[in-house]
Protein backbone atom coordinates (compact mmCIF):
# COMPACT_ATOMS: atom_id res chain seq x y z
CA UNK A 1 0.00 0.00 0.00
CA UNK A 2 2.85 2.69 0.74
CA UNK A 3 4.45 1.78 -2.89
CA UNK A 4 0.99 2.54 -4.54
CA UNK A 5 1.36 6.23 -2.28
CA UNK A 6 4.20 6.95 -3.32
CA UNK A 7 4.11 5.89 -7.05
CA UNK A 8 0.87 8.23 -6.97
CA UNK A 9 3.13 10.56 -5.30
CA UNK A 10 5.35 10.62 -7.84
CA UNK A 11 3.17 10.89 -10.82
CA UNK A 12 0.68 13.62 -9.29
CA UNK A 13 4.10 15.68 -9.15
CA UNK A 14 5.32 14.89 -12.59
CA UNK A 15 1.55 16.24 -13.73
CA UNK A 16 2.04 19.50 -11.66
CA UNK A 17 5.54 19.82 -13.31
CA UNK A 18 4.10 19.67 -16.83
CA UNK A 19 0.82 21.60 -16.33
CA UNK A 20 2.96 23.94 -14.76
CA UNK A 21 6.02 24.50 -17.16
CA UNK A 22 3.40 24.70 -19.84
CA UNK A 23 1.28 27.43 -18.04
CA UNK A 24 4.71 29.46 -18.08
CA UNK A 25 5.34 28.90 -21.57
CA UNK A 26 2.20 30.14 -22.38
CA UNK A 27 2.32 32.89 -20.26
CA UNK A 28 5.92 33.33 -21.35
CA UNK A 29 4.93 32.99 -25.70
CA UNK A 30 2.00 35.59 -24.67
CA UNK A 31 4.14 38.25 -23.87
CA UNK A 32 6.56 37.42 -26.98
CA UNK A 33 3.72 37.33 -29.28
CA UNK A 34 2.49 40.83 -27.74
CA UNK A 35 6.00 42.13 -28.06
CA UNK A 36 6.06 41.22 -31.83
CA UNK A 37 2.78 42.98 -32.59
CA UNK A 38 3.55 46.26 -31.03
CA UNK A 39 6.79 46.21 -33.32
CA UNK A 40 6.21 48.96 -35.93
CA UNK A 41 6.07 48.19 -39.42
CA UNK A 42 9.28 49.40 -41.64
CA UNK A 43 8.36 52.12 -44.14
CA UNK A 44 10.19 53.34 -46.95
CA UNK A 45 9.66 56.68 -45.59
CA UNK A 46 10.21 56.46 -41.79
CA UNK A 47 11.21 59.55 -40.45
CA UNK A 48 14.70 58.55 -37.97
CA UNK A 49 11.96 59.19 -34.75
CA UNK A 50 10.10 56.47 -35.97
CA UNK A 51 13.37 54.29 -36.69
CA UNK A 52 14.68 55.22 -33.40
CA UNK A 53 11.39 54.17 -31.96
CA UNK A 54 11.52 50.55 -34.29
CA UNK A 55 14.92 49.96 -32.99
CA UNK A 56 14.14 50.62 -28.92
CA UNK A 57 10.75 47.95 -29.46
CA UNK A 58 13.15 45.85 -30.90
CA UNK A 59 15.67 45.65 -28.47
CA UNK A 60 12.89 45.25 -26.01
CA UNK A 61 11.86 41.85 -27.60
CA UNK A 62 15.36 40.48 -27.94
CA UNK A 63 15.88 41.54 -24.20
CA UNK A 64 12.55 39.11 -23.53
CA UNK A 65 13.44 36.30 -25.57
CA UNK A 66 16.89 36.47 -24.07
CA UNK A 67 15.30 35.63 -20.55
CA UNK A 68 13.29 33.02 -22.13
CA UNK A 69 15.42 31.37 -24.62
CA UNK A 70 17.05 29.38 -21.25
CA UNK A 71 14.04 27.95 -20.59
CA UNK A 72 12.74 27.09 -23.87
CA UNK A 73 15.69 25.17 -24.53
CA UNK A 74 15.29 23.32 -21.65
CA UNK A 75 11.75 22.26 -21.56
CA UNK A 76 11.13 22.56 -24.96
CA UNK A 77 13.84 21.80 -26.96
CA UNK A 78 16.29 23.12 -29.37
CA UNK A 79 15.36 23.05 -32.40
CA UNK A 80 11.99 25.83 -31.45
CA UNK A 81 14.50 27.94 -29.72
CA UNK A 82 16.87 27.99 -32.73
CA UNK A 83 14.10 28.73 -34.92
CA UNK A 84 12.97 31.41 -32.99
CA UNK A 85 16.85 33.24 -32.75
CA UNK A 86 17.42 32.33 -36.45
CA UNK A 87 14.10 34.19 -37.36
CA UNK A 88 15.37 37.10 -34.67
CA UNK A 89 18.32 37.78 -36.39
CA UNK A 90 16.57 37.78 -40.74
CA UNK A 91 14.34 40.08 -38.62
CA UNK A 92 17.62 42.24 -36.99
CA UNK A 93 19.35 41.92 -40.52
CA UNK A 94 16.67 43.08 -42.59
CA UNK A 95 16.07 45.53 -39.72
CA UNK A 96 19.87 47.38 -40.16
CA UNK A 97 19.53 46.82 -44.06
CA UNK A 98 16.36 48.60 -44.16
CA UNK A 99 14.26 45.84 -46.29
CA UNK A 100 11.11 46.59 -45.91
CA UNK A 101 9.46 43.41 -47.54
CA UNK A 102 11.86 41.19 -45.77
CA UNK A 103 11.11 42.71 -42.63
CA UNK A 104 7.69 42.38 -42.28
CA UNK A 105 8.30 38.91 -43.53
CA UNK A 106 10.69 37.78 -41.09
CA UNK A 107 8.17 39.68 -38.55
CA UNK A 108 5.00 37.08 -39.45
CA UNK A 109 7.95 34.09 -39.25
CA UNK A 110 8.65 34.76 -36.17
CA UNK A 111 5.29 35.98 -35.11
CA UNK A 112 4.88 32.30 -36.31
CA UNK A 113 7.09 30.68 -34.72
CA UNK A 114 6.20 31.73 -31.34
CA UNK A 115 2.20 30.66 -32.20
CA UNK A 116 3.67 27.31 -32.97
CA UNK A 117 5.93 27.50 -29.43
CA UNK A 118 2.62 28.20 -27.60
CA UNK A 119 0.56 25.97 -29.79
CA UNK A 120 2.52 23.29 -28.55
CA UNK A 121 2.90 23.75 -25.04
CA UNK A 122 -0.99 24.09 -25.00
CA UNK A 123 -2.62 21.08 -22.86
CA UNK A 124 -5.07 19.89 -25.32
CA UNK A 125 -5.64 16.43 -26.59
CA UNK A 126 -3.99 17.58 -29.62
CA UNK A 127 -0.17 17.82 -28.18
CA UNK A 128 -0.99 14.75 -26.11
CA UNK A 129 -1.38 12.44 -28.73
Amino acid sequence: MRTFFLALAVLLLIVFLLIFTGRYLIKRTAELTKAILNLPPLTDDISSIEKEALYRSLEDFTRLWNSTRKTVHFLVGHDEADRIDETLSELRTRYVTHDTAGYMSAREKLLRSISRLAESEAFSFDTIT
